[in-house]
């Protein structure tokens, strides 16, 4: 089963944390992807119940 990570902000299109993640996840041949959620404060809330994360 694929593990999801992820970077939530505004704005966050700039990070380059996805790219440095996602080689080292296919690398080491780990199971997992990690992507940018670009929200606002207003969205949150609807994230966390989405994802399952504590904010």
């Amino acid at each position: 089963m694929t593990k999801k990570f992820g970077i939530i902000g505004n704005p966050i299109k700039h990070s380059l944390s996805p790219v440095l993640h996602n080689y080292w996840f296919n690398k080491y041949k780990i199971d997992a992807t990690y992507s940018i959620i670009e929200t606002n404060e207003a969205e949150l809330s609807e994230i966390e119940k989405k994802s399952k994360i504590k904010i």
